[in-house]
């Protein structure tokens, strides 16, 4: 299938339309998204994200680059005005000026892109950060690298060794000194709701892409 995207340079310059976030909204551990939703507070609809993809090159000094990639966007929307304005937000929230807060922890976007693939709207997310503990999630031992996965997730990829937890979740361990991290992770209940792929369709068309 075609891929469509769109790389955010300049803000939008969009109103600012307010959303309800519910923990479906975001894999908390995920610092990256949920700074850019709870950026904005108030009640309406609820954007959501079928499962997130991370992968992470550590250089030798600790330093290094990633990619997230937060897939399938959905709206529980069933009014049409309020499908539209949880577009208008996710527009809004990565407008530059919202993720200058996200740069000051160590971390820089180096860019950031809406694309489609098939019927889903994703977005993939590239940043350089000074070392991985600033990045959310991960935490480091003097022999290893681990992130947890509460029990409402599961891992369907990973090139660390999965390791099951007593209280219900699952560690994702990698040996310290590792150079590449990845792994994807998903909501074990399906989601429903609407793609916001078909808004995305129309803001191209209305802004001549």
């Amino acid at each position: 299938m075609s891929v469509e995207a769109f790389k955010f340079g300049e803000t939008q310059g969009m109103k600012v339309m307010h959303t309800q976030v519910s923990e479906l909204v975001y894999f908390r551990f995920l610092g990256f998204l949920v700074f850019l939703l709870t950026a904005i507070l108030g009640f309406h609809g609820c954007i959501m994200i079928s499962a997130v993809e991370h992968r992470i090159k550590v250089n030798p000094d600790g330093s290094g680059i990633a990619v997230i990639t937060f897939l399938d966007f959905r709206s529980d929307a069933v009014d049409d005005s309020v499908y539209a304005e949880d577009f208008n937000l996710l527009l809004d929230v990565l407008a530059e000026e919202t993720i200058k807060e996200f740069e000051t922890d160590g971390k820089k976007i180096l860019r950031k892109e809406l694309y489609l693939s098939g019927d889903s709207l994703s977005l993939r997310v590239e940043y350089e950060f000074r070392s991985l503990r600033s990045i959310e999630g991960i935490r480091l031992s003097n022999d290893e690298i681990f992130f947890m996965v509460d029990e409402w997730r599961q891992i369907l990829r990973t090139n660390g060794v999965v390791e099951n937890e007593s209280w219900g979740g699952k560690r994702m361990v990698w040996k310290a000194g590792t150079r590449q991290l990845s792994y994807l992770v998903e909501d074990v209940v399906p989601l429903k709701g609407r793609s916001l792929s078909q808004a995305y369709r129309l803001h191209l068309q209305e802004s001549g892409q």
